[in-house]
């Protein structure tokens, strides 16, 4: 967990009296720089614990005249450059593994030794079997590629950060930072989105017939490296697992869209979410996400926190 919320910092005493009242004993008041839209610059104020500044609890907008904003879609427009700040800071210890990643590093041996396996078995097995080790092969190409375009995104983002690191707040955060905030963000969930939705197709289509023809004694004794196989199938059994976990991930996900955000996606299937992940719009979603958690949980003029303040 990151210490400091970049880009923010400590409230000065002025801007403290926002949110004063509305603050926990135990909670600081943390500032934003300017951020432009369209010719007026608002900042962000928000409250959380001095330890652990990602637990926000309140947030309000305000203008560099000292107005609070109170109207509801300029708050939402404010707030979806704070949606950037939140993934940023939230992500920031997958983004710097993401950063890390090696394709060929990562594929290299599993390329290797499915093409051992493929040269001993061409003659042996059946068409369809034949078909799923050369699907499996490309798997692993097709991974390795998009594989380095994660790492790729995720050295942008890291770059885009070094660019809030240190913003103090007179600084303003004009529409050409706001769009390299945007596209860094875009650019990684859409990269991760198509490798999930790869990994999660060769789990549930080709992974298990990968499993029965290296399980299968009769196969097994043609190929004399006994470590080639043991690769793959050790890989398989990873990428279910993996896949399980996204699973479990996307319906949850999915439930809140169709409930919170009102999308009308029908029913959970494995098969819409690989097609969702595969669409490009990842970092949309994560953006009208966010926003609605904002607005609804967090807003200091929400329903819900007038409810708190006034039982």
């Amino acid at each position: 967990m990151a210490k400091n919320f970049i880009p923010f910092t400590k409230a000065t005493n002025h801007e403290k009296k926002i949110l004063q009242q509305h603050k926990k004993w135990y909670e600081k008041i943390y500032v934003s720089p300017q951020i432009e839209i369209g010719n007026t610059h608002y900042q962000i104020l928000r409250t959380a614990r001095l330890f652990g500044q990602m637990n926000l609890r309140k947030i309000v907008v305000f203008t560099k005249a000292g107005e609070v904003i109170k109207d509801s879609e300029i708050t939402k427009d404010v707030f979806k450059v704070y949606t950037y700040f939140h993934y940023l800071n939230a992500f920031t210890k997958d983004i710097i593994a993401d950063s890390k990643r090696d394709g060929q590093k990562q594929f290299k041996l599993l390329i290797t030794s499915i093409k051992d396996i493929i040269d001993h078995l061409t003659e042996k097995v059946e068409e369809a079997e034949l078909e799923a080790l050369n699907n499996h092969l490309e798997y692993y190409y097709e991974s390795q590629k998009l594989v380095d375009e994660v790492d790729a995104a995720a050295k942008k983002y890291i770059q885009v950060k070094g660019t809030l690191n240190g913003l103090k707040p007179q600084a303003t955060i004009d529409d050409s930072l706001k769009a390299k905030l945007k596209e860094a963000l875009y650019e990684r969930e859409n990269k991760r989105g198509q490798l999930e939705a790869m990994m999660l197709e060769n789990s549930l289509n080709t992974s298990p017939t990968i499993k029965q023809i290296l399980t299968k004694e009769s196969y097994k004794a043609y190929v004399k490296n006994k470590e080639s196989i043991e690769r793959v199938v050790k890989e398989a059994d990873y990428t279910k697992y993996l896949s399980y976990h996204l699973i479990q991930v996307g319906e949850s996900d999915w439930a809140f869209d169709k409930q919170s955000l009102e999308l009308n996606k029908g029913e959970f299937t494995v098969e819409k979410y690989i097609d969702e992940l595969r669409n490009k719009n990842l970092g949309e979603i994560f953006i009208k996400t966010n926003i609605t958690i904002l607005m609804q949980d967090h807003w200091l003029f929400s329903a819900t926190q007038q409810n708190i303040q006034n039982p």
